[in-house]
């Protein structure tokens, strides 16, 4: 028969192995005093959910969402923005593109999908150093996705992908994983204008975007959330549980 605990009640006060025959479902009476005992060590013990897939599909909408409701449970949270905003401004100052797809036209793509990667990873390290639970808008497999697409010297390349698999690797060294969870969001719909000179009206192209991320995450993330609903609320409560339970996880551990 099933026990029911309430989380911070059985966190904090029992030791796993209890009741080793029973299934325990966890749920939270109260958010705001079980926020109160979520203390996570710096030394990997925080939580990074990374969420990905097409342009548009309203990803800055969803992590803004929901770093807003953890905050107001009580929640240290930390926000990586897309970063190849910021990185476009500084190469078209530096370089006079007038738009990212002249940008990738040019031999200057391998160099920017390599200082996209560097940001991406610099922002997620240090928003990890600073806060318990890190909401990644984009991951570093979005960012592989169009390398992969859009970088043809098979030179940068070689030096892109061996940068990567270091990244990885000092990430696991470092964390005990790339990240706790990515979420795939898929295309919204076609008739919700998304063109803004940074994401694409082509739905196929979106859906393209959205199958091939998922692929390339697949290969080191073990929790993958796929949210194909558009509406926010729904998205919302896909995911909500998911960020509850990795915290009991990492309390009861």
């Amino acid at each position: 028969m099933p026990c029911l605990v309430d989380a911070s009640e059985w966190c904090m006060q029992h030791c796993m192995g209890k009741n080793e025959d029973e299934e325990c479902i966890l749920y939270l009476e109260n958010p705001e005093e079980f926020s109160k005992h979520w203390e996570i060590k710096r030394e990997g013990d925080n939580i990074i959910i990374g969420f990905d897939g097409a342009s548009g599909g309203g990803k800055t909408t969803l992590v803004n969402q929901l770093a807003e409701i953890l905050e107001r449970e009580g929640y240290d949270v930390g926000v990586v923005q897309e970063v190849v905003r910021g990185v476009f401004r500084e190469f078209k100052k530096k370089y006079g593109f007038n738009n990212l797809t002249e940008l990738r036209a040019s031999s200057r793509i391998a160099e920017f999908q390599q200082r996209c990667l560097v940001e991406q990873y610099l922002q997620e390290e240090l928003m990890m150093d600073e806060h318990d639970i890190v909401l990644s808008d984009r991951t570093l497999f979005g960012n592989e996705f169009f390398t992969l697409l859009y970088c043809k010297d098979s030179k940068a390349l070689n030096e892109y992908f061996s940068k990567l698999e270091d990244y990885l690797n000092v990430r696991k060294l470092t964390h005990g994983k790339i990240y706790d969870a990515v979420v795939i969001v898929h295309p919204l719909p076609p008739e919700i204008n998304v063109d803004d000179g940074f994401r694409s009206q082509d739905l196929h192209y979106r859906e393209v975007q959205t199958f091939a991320i998922k692929q390339l995450a697949r290969a080191y993330v073990d929790r993958m959330i796929e949210l194909k609903t558009a509406d926010p609320w729904e998205r919302i409560n896909l995911i909500k549980p998911i960020i509850d339970f990795l915290v009991v996880e990492k309390l009861i551990h």
